[in-house]
């Protein structure tokens, strides 16, 4: 059973009031799995790869077939193209497809993968579990106060569509905004702090199958 604090925030001192907590019986799972957090992690970061250019074979390149030379007389290596890969002009040998690295992995794996470190930052007490993120407009300097009270570093802050909230962090670089519904795993082992609110934090867990009533 984990035992969830939620706060609220003051905006004056930057100082954490606790407000209720949450008993939370299980994520579903014991211990982590680091071999699928591993391999979710190659698969995100293969998502974000870019192709490789392309580049046309002597049979794609613009041009004429044509012998450059007749084929005796010259005195020289006789020649089949000018659209050969030694010419020229003429296309590669070996040319870069337009590989892809994308590929598929099982839904179950992500969501494995998710409360695995969901798990890791519960156990290691970086989850900030805030009540609402309620700016009547936006302030970096709030945001940025509040980690330096905080004493944290690298932080990832998870809410619903809250758009002031997102403004405030969007120059900070050493945070970032992400609504409840893109959390992933990549992002969450990227930043040791993470900072959700209440509601959001509920609608994740639905979203991965953990009953908060069971």
């Amino acid at each position: 059973m984990y035992n969830i604090d939620i706060f609220s925030i003051n905006p004056t001192n930057y100082a954490l009031s606790k407000l209720e907590s949450i008993n939370l019986k299980s994520l579903g799972i014991s211990h982590p799995n680091y071999g699928v957090i591993s391999e979710v992690i190659r698969w995100q970061r293969a998502k974000k790869r870019s192709a490789h250019p392309r580049a046309r074979t002597k049979g794609e390149v613009k041009g004429t077939g044509r012998k450059p030379f007749a084929q005796k007389g010259k005195g020289m290596a006789r020649q089949g193209s000018l659209k050969n890969p030694h010419q020229r002009g003429g296309g590669v040998a070996f040319p870069p497809k337009n590989r892809v690295h994308t590929y598929k992995i099982n839904k179950k794996k992500k969501i494995l993968a998710l409360k695995s470190v969901l798990l890791i930052r519960m156990l290691e007490n970086r989850i900030l579990f805030i009540d609402a993120f309620k700016m009547e407009s936006p302030s970096t300097k709030f945001i940025r106060n509040m980690l330096e009270k905080l004493s944290f570093a690298k932080t990832l802050f998870v809410d619903e569509d809250n758009n002031n909230l997102k403004l405030s962090i969007r120059n900070l670089k050493i945070s970032k905004f992400i609504k409840y519904s893109g959390i992933n795993t990549f992002d969450i082992l990227k930043f040791p702090h993470l900072v959700i609110t209440k509601c959001a934090f509920e609608k994740v867990l639905v979203s991965i199958g953990v009953d908060l009533n069971a």
